[in-house]
């Protein structure tokens, strides 16, 4: 794996993770429990953003 392609997958999970736990927190604490059915769809949605960003991060830089 070359090294763009490492930095692209580590900020998608970063991204992915960090948004995801936003969201079930923020979604605990408007209803009072937690609900880990839209969990897989949050991750992956942000994940996608975070790797577009880091893509577009990183051709920008060049």
């Amino acid at each position: 794996m070359s090294e763009q392609n490492r930095l692209i997958a580590v900020g998608a999970l970063k991204n992915g993770i960090f948004w995801s736990a936003v969201l079930l927190l923020l979604t605990y604490f408007k209803n009072g429990l937690i609900n880990l059915n839209y969990l897989p769809l949050w991750f992956v949605f942000f994940a996608l953003t975070g790797a577009v960003r880091k893509y577009y991060l990183l051709k920008r830089k060049k």
